[in-house]
């Protein structure tokens, strides 16, 4: 009889034109809550198994719930697992899904070969989305697909599998009164078996809820479906709930379609456990358990009334950390006075939220302004993107700690994008402390025998600035034009949106236009402790670099003043950095050229030039750090000397003409051992220690016997306070002029510099 009543169950579970049964596997009720006050729950629908009952409901969900269910059914082996996970997210919206299966535990006795005589599964699962349409109303959605398969003696008797649909919505009226609609299998359900033709297992039917909580502890149900359920919940202290309900079928046809149950919950912190027992006369008593966990509470007491985020470009994220550059309007819809964390979160492009503590006052919304505080991730940012970021507001409710979240939208540009709307913003583009620049710069000055370097030439920034700029042509750097945006409209046009270059960059394609290659210098110049100040002009842009003389220390080294120009108390030389290649004079004759024409158009009180100053304007706009990028920098050392020694001629036969005719006589005689040795003497005499040492080399390779140029070597040793190579050279002019008293003393001073030293 028990196996009959086993094989009846399952034929009438697997049958597909059932009727409103209450056997109907769309009917087998999944949340424990819902059973407990008589399976009434579309006008509440507050947790997560709302899913099945009405999905409209999960949009009221304030924080992640999973729920885990199980029950044996009619004591027949029949059971349920069930589960069920509920994702609130945007404040308004909610994702969910569940799975119940329905299986059957065949007993021992009826099991052969491993085998069960019968075999029995279901699978019903759901995914739902519920949204909060306005505050008080909210529209849910199932998409659910069921399978099912039923075997004898291991043959497959039915193997089938459908989806269908289910529409939601809830009203709530009043705070405590709310109403549900549930049109259940808008698509009906078929089943689409393997050996037939498909059959509707569930039709269209429409399910009716209201609830009402008429004390603050007490709420109370009522769905009408092909039943009539009418229930209530009643809580006790904080941590307890107890439930009653009952049913009656408006459809069943049985002599007593009445049926009652009774439910238990407790509730802690972030768990619950729920227990629920039904009766009803035509069927067995059925006990059903479920644990549900949740977290990440929301309790949504603050609205985000409008949130103003300004367009942001990767290349100043340093200095949003210092700017409010997010407005709010967060209103707390609350009755009392509210202190809460109000902050912004930018996934993928922050560490952590940037937040301030403010006091939000009861129906009046507050301004709040933010910075934003980026990781160095930003750089690696190329595409101009409108990227999501999330305002965060924590607050304690309820004796729980709220978080609430509130999405929205703004502009990213990419690491290299600008506008002109103030050059101090250039200054984030000048990167000295980059590897590549850092690494390009010391190479370059210390293959120009810099750190032998006692005295330098003119002065110590200048002698720098030109072995850079030279290094940077003899490496091929070259000015390109940007054929789509030329620098004389972007910068004009202050909105328009730009593209500059890092000097990491210009170094690895060797190319950029006027902007790249200003930033790369500067770059390049402020590694090596020169101060640079970017100059922008009517439809150019150029830099200036300090060298570290006064004006009246600069007139000294006849240097003529349309070729500087003197702020802050020092002589700042101008530099056209789009000449790279061309030689430093160049450069610089060019730069002062344009840079005094543009002076003398210069009307009173017009800004017809921008400076700023690099050092200072770090201090709004601080260097961008980028990620390191992998390449090779080789110089080529021969190249470099001889730009350098071009432009170390000119300057000196600027300043002096005898300079002119001495290099003149050179070129025609270079094996001249007298005029190695002159020359030599004149680099000596202008601190070019390196260049006067290769001449004086020559003279003596020239002319072995050449005391004075022997004399002359161990001079720039000493000098260099090389004591060991000074004392050999004098000793050798020494024996070539034994009674030459200044070789003399020369030897013993270099001999008593040793002694001290050692």
């Amino acid at each position: 009889m028990i196996k009959f009543i086993r094989i009846f169950i399952i034929i009438i579970l697997s049958a597909l034109p059932l009727s409103a049964g209450l056997l109907d596997t769309e009917e087998i009720p999944t949340s424990i809550r819902a059973i407990g006050m008589g399976e009434t729950f579309a006008g509440i629908a507050d947790d997560a198994t709302a899913i099945r009952m009405n999905p409209a409901g999960l949009a009221q969900l304030k924080n992640n719930e999973l729920t885990l269910m199980y029950s044996d059914l009619f004591q027949s082996g029949l059971y349920n697992l069930y589960s069920v996970f509920a994702f609130p997210f945007q404040r308004i919206n909610t994702i969910a899904v569940d799975w119940l299966y329905t299986g059957f535990n065949e007993e021992k006795e009826f099991i052969y070969d491993n085998v069960p005589e019968l075999g029995y599964g279901e699978h019903f699962i759901y995914l739902s989305y519920a949204r909060k349409i306005k505050e008080n109303i909210f529209a849910g959605l199932n998409l659910k697909y069921y399978r099912i398969n039923v075997s004898y003696d291991g043959e497959t008797w039915a193997d089938g599998q459908g989806i269908g649909a289910d529409l939601g919505g809830l009203w709530k009226p009043l705070p405590k009164l709310s109403a549900g609609l549930v049109l259940k299998n808008i698509i009906p359900l078929k089943v689409y078996y393997e050996n037939g033709s498909p059959q509707t297992y569930l039709d269209p039917s429409i399910s009716l809820g209201v609830s009402y909580s008429p004390l603050r502890n007490l709420l109370a149900g009522l769905d009408i479906n092909d039943s009539l359920h009418l229930g209530a919940e009643y809580q006790v202290l904080d941590m307890f709930r107890l439930r009653a309900g009952t049913m009656k079928g408006l459809t069943y046809k049985g002599e007593d379609s009445t049926g009652f149950s009774l439910g238990a919950g407790v509730h802690y912190k972030f768990a619950r456990f729920d227990y629920a027992y039904t009766y009803n006369p035509d069927i067995l008593a059925i006990h059903r358990f479920a644990a549900s966990l949740n977290w990440g509470y929301h309790a949504y007491l603050v609205d985000v009334v409008s949130a103003n985020i300004q367009e942001m470009f990767a290349s100043l994220y340093k200095s949003y950390t210092r700017a409010d550059i997010v407005r709010l309007m967060v209103k707390n819809k609350t009755k009392q006075p509210m202190n809460a964390d109000v902050g912004i979160y930018i996934s993928g492009l922050m560490k952590k939220a940037t937040q301030k503590r403010v006091l939000l006052v009861p129906g009046i919304p507050t301004e709040v302004k933010l910075p934003v505080v980026f990781s160095d991730d930003v750089m690696e940012v190329t595409d101009d993107i409108t990227r999501p970021a999330e305002i965060i507001v924590s607050y304690e409710s309820e004796g729980r700690k709220s978080e609430d979240v509130t999405p929205v939208n703004f502009v990213l540009y990419n690491r290299n994008a600008f506008i002109w709307d103030n050059l101090d913003k250039l200054a984030g583009f000048v990167t000295p402390q980059d590897e590549k620049v850092k690494e390009f710069s010391r190479r370059a000055v210390q293959s120009m025998a810099k750190g032998r370097m006692k005295v330098y030439f003119i002065s110590d920034n200048f002698y720098k600035a030109m072995v850079i700029f030279d290094a940077l042509g003899s490496y091929g750097v070259t000015y390109i034009s940007d054929p789509n945006k030329p620098f004389a409209l972007t910068s004009e046009a202050k909105n328009a949106i730009d593209y500059i270059q890092y000097p990491m960059e210009t170094l690895q394609f060797r190319s950029g236009d006027c902007d790249d290659c200003v930033v790369l210098f500067a770059s390049c110049l402020e590694n090596v402790g020169i101060p640079t100040m970017l100059v922008d002009v009517p439809g150019h842009i150029f830099m200036m670099f300090d060298t570290g003389l006064t004006q009246d220390e600069i007139r000294q080294e006849n240097i003529s003043e349309e070729m500087f120009l003197e702020m802050n108390g020092h002589a700042w030389l101008p530099v056209e950095a789009t000449m790279f290649g061309r030689g430093f004079m160049n450069a610089w004759e060019e730069a002062s050229l344009n840079l005094q024409d543009w002076l003398n158009k210069k009307k009173p009180g017009e800004e017809t030039i921008r400076v700023s100053l690099v050092e200072e304007s770090w201090q709004q706009y601080p260097s961008a750090t980028l990620p390191e990028e992998d390449y090779d920098i080789e110089l080529e050392p021969d190249k470099l000397k001889k730009s350098l020694r071009d432009d170390l001629d000119r300057i000196l036969s600027d300043k002096d003409e005898r300079f002119v005719k001495l290099k003149q006589n050179y070129e025609s005689h270079p094996n001249d051992p007298v005029l190695n040795n002159r020359i030599g003497m004149y680099y000596a005499k202008s601190g070019l220690y390196n260049l006067a040492e290769r001449y004086f080399s020559n003279a003596v390779t020239l002319k072995t016997n050449n005391a004075a140029a022997y004399n002359n070597l161990g001079n720039i040793f000493l000098i260099l306070e090389d004591y060991k190579k000074a004392i050999e050279k004098y000793e050798q002019a020494l024996k070539l002029s034994p009674r030459d008293p200044d070789i003399i003393e020369n030897l013993n001073r270099a001999r008593l510099e040793r002694s001290k030293s050692q």
